[in-house]
């Protein structure tokens, strides 16, 4: 299994964010993490409405920070490799692309001061969209669900990731792979 984990947090990070990304199906953890997830374990839909334990959720929208809250997902069926996370309060969005054939399998993960144990301690306002080769969160689970890639031996791979910067807050419809973004007004 093969991720990155680009995580956002505050200042930037906070109830005015919002995060856009292209079609997706949406697959809950197969147990909840904690009882403050909005989000009951094993549930599917698509992205971003999701029906949550106590009313619809949509995840395109960051909870601010006066609400505890912690959700870990995987995100399938992607039509394309990027997301982009939208600061109304400062006027920017930050996106990453990657190779969707190499990761199409994202992991949305938010502590949002929900977790209690260790190491967080209901402490972290963080959250990240991490390319991902497989899922769900464990090499045996992946290899019996026919989700992690295998490199014979002697072989390797090489991705770009890209990180893009984009002022204003447009709705933005794609992003290539060279970094070209094509949006239209603001959310």
């Amino acid at each position: 299994m093969w991720g990155h984990h680009p995580a956002y947090g505050a200042p930037f990070l906070d109830g005015n964010c919002h995060i856009q990304l292209h079609d997706a199906t949406f697959q809950a953890s197969s147990i909840e993490l904690s009882p403050l997830c909005k989000i009951a374990a094993n549930i599917e839909a698509g992205w971003p409405l999701i029906a949550g334990k106590l009313g619809p959720v949509d995840l395109s929208k960051v909870p601010p920070m006066a609400e505890r809250n912690f959700e870990f997902v995987y995100l399938r069926d992607l039509k394309a490799g990027w997301y982009a996370l939208t600061s109304r309060n400062y006027d920017f969005s930050v996106a990453l692309v990657c190779p969707l054939e190499v990761f199409p399998y994202p992991w949305f993960w938010q502590e949002l001061r929900g977790s209690f144990g260790f190491p967080w301690y209901g402490n972290c306002y963080v959250m990240a969209i991490e390319p991902f080769t497989s899922m769900p969160a464990s090499l045996e689970k992946a290899l019996a669900a026919g989700t992690a890639p295998l490199i014979g031996r002697g072989q390797s791979l090489e991705v770009e990731l890209t990180t893009l910067f984009i002022p204003g807050q447009a709705t933005i419809h794609s992003i290539n792979g060279d970094g070209r973004v094509e949006t239209t007004s603001a959310i």
